[in-house]
Order: C-alpha cells, then sequence, then structure tokens
C-alpha cells in the first residue's frame, strides 16, 4: 500500500512541502507528479540519506543537462530555506526529472515504487495511474519482491522459461 506524506519524518516531510511549493510557484501547470521513493519512502534511511524524488513536468528541453537547469535554482531555494530555517546543511536531494510521455513508460525504476512510492502531488492521478497499470502487470505476471537481511529482489515472473522475455 502506498504511504503518503503524513507518513514519511518531519524532515522529509518539510523539505517536500517547500519543494512542491516552489515546484509550483516557478512551473505552474506544468509540473504533473513529484514523487518520493527510495529508502525515505519506504521508512528505511538513515540521517545521511538522500531524498530521492522524480518530477514530472510537461515541456521539459530534450537534453539532460538543460533539465537539470530547470530543476537546479528551484532545489537551491529550498536548500536555502532549509538552511535558514534549521541553521543545518539540507539533505542531499537526487532526482530524476521526465515528461509525462517518458514517466508513461514501465520502467524497471517503478518497481519499487509500486509498493514504497509516496505521491507528493499528481495531478489528475497521473503517475497513480502508471504505477495501477504496472501494478496490474506485474499481478498478471506473478510479481514478487523477495526480502533478503540486507536487501531484496524482484521475480518478475516465477515460470519464465529460459531465453523468455519479459515487459513489464
Amino acid at each position: 500500500m502506498l504511504r503518503t506524506l503524513a507518513d514519511v519524518d518531519a524532515t522529509t516531510r518539510w523539505y517536500l512541502e517547500r519543494l512542491l511549493e516552489a515546484l509550483q510557484a516557478r512551473l505552474g501547470g506544468r509540473l504533473v507528479s513529484l514523487v518520493l521513493y527510495g529508502s525515505r519512502a519506504r521508512g528505511t534511511h538513515r540521517s545521511e540519506s538522500d531524498i530521492d524524488v522524480l518530477a514530472v513536468v510537461r515541456d521539459l528541453p530534450r537534453a539532460r543537462v538543460a533539465r537539470h537547469d530547470v530543476l537546479r535554482p528551484i532545489k537551491q531555494e529550498v536548500d536555502a530555506a532549509y538552511r535558514h530555517a534549521t541553521g543545518c546543511g539540507p539533505p542531499y536531494l537526487s532526482y530524476l526529472i521526465k515528461t509525462p510521455e517518458e514517466a508513461a513508460y514501465h520502467s524497471p525504476l517503478y518497481l519499487d515504487m509500486t509498493e514504497d512510492a509516496v505521491l507528493v502531488y499528481d495531478r489528475d492521478g497521473f503517475f497513480g495511474s502508471v504505477l495501477d497499470a504496472m501494478r496490474r502487470r506485474m499481478a498478471s505476471l506473478g510479481s514478487t519482491r523477495v526480502w533478503l537481511k540486507r536487501g531484496w529482489y524482484w521475480v518478475l515472473k516465477p515460470d519464465m522459461q529460459w531465453g523468455e522475455s519479459v515487459e513489464i
């Protein structure tokens, strides 16, 4: 079951609330989704863990560097606000930025998101529907996450045959 922003720790929640405000102020209607994933979404982070987010934004430049130029000043603004409010250095923000068309592709990155993601913002349920479709596909394959002492792996299709290709 997906967690909500209320389920994450106070530092992460503070940072994400301000990040969302800054994204909305700078990008307006171009912002489609903001998704927390990784250890902070699962609640298994350490104090030094980064904050992993996926931002889905309309009308992005094609070049990767230019895309980061869109988010970099917003991140710097939120980092400065964090320093001012706490007197401490901000947590490290690790971000991916995709267009809605790119985000609609069922990336292997989304495997853990199907169980752990926090949808911080999701206009019209866009990314939630991507994750729902991926969950349905994974259920039809019989996919399961197998937990180990210090991690996990995914069995995408338990009855997979040698040489068979699996699309999620």
